[in-house]
C-alpha cells in the first residue's frame, strides 16, 4: 500500500467512527443534570450526623481529660503504681485492632453513603481547638 491508500483508509475509518465534525457544543440533557445534582445531594450528611460524629469526639475528649489531668490531692505519691503493664498492653491492642475495623467500616459504610469531610467538618474544628488550648 502506498502512504495515499493508507492516509485515505484511516481517514475514512474516523470519520465512520466519529460521525460528521460539527462546531456544535454538547449540552448535557435537563434530566441527566438533575440525576447528577440529586446524586450529589445524597451524600450530603444531615446536621444531626455531622453534631453526632462531634459529640462522640466530646465524649472521648472528655473521658480523656478525667483520666489525665487529677487533681492534686488525688494523686498518688512517689513510688506509688498507677497500673501494672497489663493496662498500657491492653489499650495498645485495642487499638491496633481497632484500626483495621475502623478502615473497613469506613469503607463500607460511611464513604459510599456519606461526603466524609463534611461529615466530619464540625470534628476536625473541634479538634483542632482542643488541640490549641492544649498546646497553650
Amino acid at each position: 500500500l502506498d502512504s495515499t491508500q493508507r492516509t485515505g483508509n484511516y481517514t475514512n475509518m474516523c470519520r465512520k467512527a466519529s460521525g460528521p465534525i460539527s462546531s456544535e457544543v454538547a449540552t448535557p440533557e435537563p434530566d441527566a443534570m438533575k440525576q447528577t445534582l440529586s446524586h450529589e445531594n445524597d451524600r450530603t450528611p444531615s446536621m444531626l450526623a455531622r453534631y453526632s460524629c462531634a459529640s462522640v469526639l466530646m465524649g472521648f475528649l472528655a473521658v480523656w481529660c478525667k483520666v489525665a489531668f487529677v487533681p492534686e490531692s488525688e494523686q498518688p505519691g512517689v513510688g506509688v503504681e498507677l497500673h501494672t503493664w497489663h493496662t498500657p498492653a491492653m489499650l495498645t491492642v485495642g487499638y491496633l485492632v481497632s484500626l483495621p475495623l475502623l478502615r473497613t467500616f469506613t469503607e463500607k459504610v460511611l464513604a459510599p453513603r456519606y461526603d466524609l469531610k463534611a461529615l466530619l467538618t464540625e470534628a476536625m474544628v473541634l479538634y483542632n481547638v482542643a488541640q490549641v488550648i492544649l498546646n497553650g
